[in-house]
């Protein structure tokens, strides 16, 4: 969040569409910062709020699998409450495993899948103005190729 608010503030100083696209590159070196400091987040960069519409669904959702360790750790939850989550290892074969309630992180979190959402707010940022995740990528992969030639 602290990453697309920085995103937004800079693109705020923008007078016109020529001013705004001229600020694309300072919104991918925020990015860049970003996915550079993902060891050192804090807590309160990584969990995942969600206030719960229902407390049963059918799919292993995020909502779902910590309810479900929530639960388990004796917490009654309701409708209409939030629940506070870490992505531990999101394509961990085990569903009880790819999540994990704030109260029971233990420092362990999935890097990648940070970096896959953090692409994903700087895409949902300036997709309007023609932006794709496949070029936002591919922005940071020419970036670290400089980055490594001048190494």
């Amino acid at each position: 969040i602290e990453m697309q608010k920085k995103m937004t503030k800079l693109l705020s100083e923008a007078n016109n569409i020529h001013e705004f696209r001229a600020l694309f590159p300072r919104v991918f070196k925020i990015l860049k910062n970003s996915i550079n400091s993902i060891s050192f987040a804090a807590i309160d960069d990584l969990k995942i709020t969600r206030q719960l519409r229902k407390t049963s669904y059918l799919n292993n959702i995020p909502q779902k699998i910590v309810l479900n360790q929530l639960n388990s750790n004796g917490w009654i939850i309701h409708p209409g409450q939030r629940i506070e989550y870490i992505i531990r290892d999101a394509n961990n074969i085990n569903p009880l495993k790819r999540y994990v309630p704030l109260d029971n992180y233990e420092g362990v979190f999935d890097k990648t899948k940070y970096i896959e959402l953090m692409v994903r707010a700087t895409f949902n940022i300036l997709q309007p103005f023609g932006i794709t995740e496949k070029y936002i990528i591919e922005m940071l992969q020419n970036e670290r190729q400089k980055t490594l030639a001048h190494t």
